[in-house]
């Protein structure tokens, strides 16, 4: 449900991240690929919920290779 409504806010709706025959048939990627915006927001959102009160005083990501759904990562 995350990813429908993240990718509809942000106009992305890639096919890369739920649909895993076209990804691999069409995209030539071994699987599903992690969103990893939305990964990066949701990271923070449990951070500031286990830490009340507590803001954090600045956030960067950059996304240096993607993340495949089932292989580790690092």
């Amino acid at each position: 449900m995350h990813l429908f409504r993240y990718s509809a806010l942000t106009y992305n709706s890639h096919l890369i991240h739920y649909n895993d025959p076209w990804t691999r048939e069409v995209e030539g990627q071994p699987g599903l690929l992690v969103h990893g915006p939305l990964t990066s927001m949701l990271l923070l959102d449990l951070a500031l919920r286990r830490s009340p009160g507590r803001t954090p005083a600045t956030y960067s990501m950059r996304a240096l290779a993607p993340v495949h759904l089932g292989t580790p990562s690092g």
